[in-house]
């Protein structure tokens, strides 16, 4: 049996993955100015909501890894890539954006945006104008958040590809997922023992089934 090296408790211990990237409202350090900005939002309710959110994706990578390594591992890669995004509109941007759904862009895809005097290019203000308006883009600026958001941000990418790294570093080790052997194997000799069987898998994961082949 493996275990998850991942802390489902909220702490501040160097081994717990915090999803900081999920609950952003918690780390607001001027509460009134962004509740100025966004009236219409509760700062309370919003703070409830993303720590729910981040106790949920903490579960959400816990029942990804004991459903198959391989919706373990795109799981994972996603949660990194995202981790990373939060990163950028950090370091570029100079804000912290909330979306409900939708994908954010990377700012360094923008080649004509100047990071160095802090200029937003027409094409970048397109984009942005267009996640407000489309998916209720929120932009928090840096400056309003405590600076252990982004730390946070960071440590947990590190934990997260440490992670990454352990279970699917060694690409011979990584193909391997006895879960799904164990599945195939099953299947195989239930058809072997009557080949015009009907069989059901019920499963919470369409992409862990979508692999098994017999």
């Amino acid at each position: 049996t493996c275990a998850l090296p991942i802390s489902l408790n909220d702490d501040d211990s160097d081994e717990s993955y915090q999803g900081a990237r999920y609950k952003p409202s918690t780390y607001i350090l001027e509460p009134e100015k962004f509740l100025k900005k966004y009236p219409e939002l509760d700062n309370y309710d919003l703070q409830v909501g993303q720590k729910n959110l981040a106790a949920f994706m903490r579960r959400l990578l816990v029942t990804r890894f004991e459903s198959s390594k391989y919706a373990f591992k795109s799981t994972l890669k996603r949660m990194i890539e995202n981790n990373k995004l939060i990163v950028s509109w950090w370091d570029n941007l100079k804000i912290v954006p909330i979306m409900k759904k939708g994908q954010l862009f990377n700012p360094e895809d923008f080649a004509d945006f100047s990071f160095e005097d802090g200029e937003i290019s027409d094409d970048l203000e397109a984009e942005l104008a267009k996640l407000r308006e489309s998916k209720g883009l929120i932009e928090i600026p840096s400056e309003w958040m405590d600076s252990k958001f982004i730390a946070d941000v960071k440590q947990d990418i590190f934990i997260l590809e440490r992670i990454y790294a352990n279970w699917f570093g060694d690409d011979v080790v990584s193909e391997a997922d006895p879960k799904l052997d164990k599945l195939q194997s099953e299947i195989s000799t239930l058809l072997r023992e009557n080949p015009a069987r009907k069989i059901v898998i019920f499963s919470a994961y369409a992409d862990k089934i979508g692999r098994a082949h017999v």
